[in-house]
């Protein structure tokens, strides 16, 4: 009934309405700190995130007591029970923006967290793949098949085994084309035979082997390199090419 929400109709003795500050003053008189406290939360201010103290937090149980306080209240009018009771709802509805807040940076900070774990995995991932496709052709580059493989006698010296791949690695040279299959090659006790010396042909194949000059003890050994080369038709400018470039 409505005369229970204030005085009823006609009484001439009903209290004038309080102001909205009175209202407050009356509830931060009346309201008790509670401990057990359903919600808690922050607001932002100046761009900041500050905290809500939990004796300050509006809770249910608290809520409900001031509406039935106020509502059966008979010197309480109705406008002060649904002025205090609107009052208590935005701040209700104000501390659950804050806490969304809260929860929002929360979710933010672990998102962000989140991320730069899997960049972090990513390259990671990147890296074991360069690797594994770095070791693949270096596995590819070692491996052979049994018809690739050549054995050579060199002047009766020196016993080379090496691959077809190796010695037509420079193309249009004369070892290129003696064994690129179109010629027939001499053979002694199944390995094929070159008659030239043993030490600087060899040297010919590291080079060939892995693009890097021998080490030469001596001018002769050098020199001897070289003119294998040349035997050869192999370009000296594939072991000097920065001499070629300061004499064009």
């Amino acid at each position: 009934p409505l005369h229970m929400l204030g005085s009823p109709p006609g009484n001439t003795n009903r209290r004038p309405s309080n102001t909205r500050a009175e209202n407050h003053d009356r509830q931060a008189r009346t309201q008790p700190q509670s401990t057990n406290s359903s919600t808690q939360g922050t607001v932002s201010t100046n761009g900041g995130v500050t905290a809500f103290s939990t004796q300050n937090v509006f809770s249910n149980q608290n809520f409900n007591r001031i509406i039935n306080t106020n509502l059966y209240d008979p010197n309480s009018s109705f406008e002060d029970s649904m002025d205090e009771i609107l009052d208590n709802i935005i701040y209700l509805i104000n501390n659950e923006k804050g806490n969304l807040k809260v929860q929002k940076t929360r979710l933010e900070e672990e998102k962000g967290s989140f991320n730069e774990y899997l960049e972090t995995e990513k390259m990671k991932l990147e890296l074991e793949m360069l690797e594994w496709e770095t070791n693949y052709k270096k596995v590819e580059s070692l491996y052979s098949s049994e018809s690739d493989i050549i054995e050579l006698d060199i002047g009766g010296t020196h016993k080379l085994t090496t691959t077809k791949a190796t010695l037509t690695k420079v193309p249009n040279s004369a070892l290129a084309a003696m064994f690129s299959g179109r010629h027939k090659v001499s053979h002694h006790k199944s390995r094929v035979f070159l008659d030239r010396d043993g030490w600087a042909f060899s040297q010919v194949i590291s080079f060939l082997r892995n693009g890097k000059l021998p080490y030469f003890s001596s001018k002769f050994e050098e020199n001897a390199f070289l003119e294998e080369l040349d035997y050869w038709q192999i370009p000296q400018s594939l072991c000097f090419p920065e001499e070629l470039e300061d004499n064009p």
